[in-house]
This record gives structure tokens, C-alpha cells and sequence, in this order.
């Protein structure tokens, strides 16, 4: 994912509080082929969440305002995330914190998000962004502390992702979160290590195959198995880093 862009398909004011555990993140989003962005504009410390209109050959963006905060409604999520990556499993979106635009691998600790409409079924709204546990991610004892570039899910529910690897780190993994068995005060994950030392800024999963498939940062394409990490080039870009 270059940058904090994230582009995620659903096949389907100053003073922000940061989102809590324990706030009800409103109603899942549908599986009718909207899109999504997650991105930190210029000048800010947080992310927003938008909708993509593909209608036109250049796509343009609505802010969705999903977050509910001192009374009012926002695209402002209140935290800095990406690996924007939509669960078939529950309808809802989820993201990972992240230090923001280049940088390196030295966060300590990962926090898991969910995001869902900001508005119960009864049409009131809510704050749409929840911290999922109080835990952060863990492989084992080990916290995560990678600064995270791409993430996705498959439909089993399982969220994959992957380090930025800016500032001269080499995480060359396949990190593995089952969502369903994170608590209030546990998120565990496991880990592949990738045959080959890649870095994708964009990944998705083929349901057809089962098999994730990504590009790196000049546009190189892989697909990798995620039972085991092996790596396979579908392309090599020119420029490839």
C-alpha cells in the first residue's frame, strides 16, 4: 500500500477522543461493491475514511462519516491506521494502528480496529470506530511491532498482513490474525516467513484459489500461498525494488 491509501472493495474538530473498547461501532457495511479509502491527509495525525465514486475514468472520493464524536459525525477516525481490509465473516471493516507516512519498523506495539457505519439499527448514531482489545497484537510473547503496509482477509475470516519495510527495516513475513478469537484483553497472530524478501503495499485474496496476491512499490506482482508464505513472481516491474 504506498503511502496510507488503501482501496478496499466490498464484494460486496480539533479536540478528537481517541475511540475506546466498549463503544458500539453501529450496523455492518454491505457486500455490494462499494469502495472504500482509508488515508492520512497532509497536515493531519489521524486517518479518514472515504467513498470511492468509480463512475469516471479518474475516481473521486465522499467523505464517510462514520465516526460519531462530541456530537457530531466525521470521517475522521480519531487514530492513525492502516491495512484497511473488509471481513465477509462479520460485514465489518478492520485496520491496524501505524506511526503514519514512512515510518519505520519500531512501533512496539500494533493495535487491532473495527469499523462499522456509526449508525445501531435503530438509526441513532454511535461511534463507528472501536479498539478491539486493550492487548496489542501478539505473535506468542513477542508484541508485533511493525509499521504494517497492506492487509485482507479471506472468507473464513482470517486477516492477513504484511510490514512497510521503510527506513531500511527487512520484515519479510505473512502475519496471520484470526479475528474471531481476539478478546478484550488478547489479539494473537501467527507468522509465515516469505520466501522471498518482498515488500507489498497492496495485497487481496483470490477466493477462486485461495491464494494472496500483491505488488510491491514499483509495481512488481506476487502471489503467495498463505498456509506457508511461498512466494511466486507473476511479474517483474522494470523498477523493481
Amino acid at each position: 500500500m504506498k503511502l496510507l491509501l488503501r482501496l478496499v472493495g466490498l464484494l460486496a474538530s480539533v479536540a478528537l477522543l481517541r475511540p475506546s473498547e466498549g463503544y458500539a461501532q453501529g450496523i455492518a457495511f454491505s457486500c455490494d461493491g462499494t469502495f472504500y479509502q482509508i488515508k492520512q491527509p497532509a497536515g493531519q495525525n489521524t486517518s479518514f475514511l472515504y467513498k470511492v465514486d468509480r463512475s469516471t475514468a479518474t475516481y473521486s472520493t465522499q467523505p464517510l462519516n462514520v465516526n460519531f464524536v462530541n456530537g457530531n459525525s466525521t470521517n475522521n477516525l480519531g487514530v492513525l491506521l492502516n491495512a484497511l481490509a473488509y471481513n465477509p465473516q462479520d460485514g465489518y471493516m478492520y485496520a491496524l494502528t501505524t506511526s503514519g507516512l514512512g515510518g519505520s519498523n519500531n512501533e512496539g506495539s500494533l493495535y487491532l480496529y473495527k469499523i462499522g457505519q456509526g449508525v445501531d439499527v435503530q438509526g441513532n448514531k454511535v461511534p463507528g470506530v472501536v479498539q478491539v482489545s486493550s492487548s496489542p497484537v501478539m505473535v506468542g510473547s513477542t508484541n508485533v511491532g511493525i509499521t504494517v503496509a497492506t492487509g485482507t482477509f479471506d472468507k473464513a475470516g482470517n486477516y492477513y498482513f504484511t510490514a512497510q519495510n521503510t527506513g531500511g527495516t527487512s520484515d519479510y513475513n505473512l502475519y496471520k490474525l484470526v479475528v474471531a478469537n481476539a478478546t478484550a484483553t488478547s489479539v494473537a497472530a501467527t507468522v509465515a516467513p516469505l520466501s522471498q524478501n518482498i515488500t507489498m503495499y497492496d495485497m487481496a485474496l483470490n477466493s477462486v484459489d485461495g491464494l494472496l496476491y500483491g505488488s510491491n512499490w514499483s509495481g512488481s506482482l506476487y502471489k503467495v500461498d498463505p498456509t506457508n508464505g511461498n512466494v511466486t513472481t507473476i511479474a517483474n516491474s522494470p523498477n523493481a525494488n
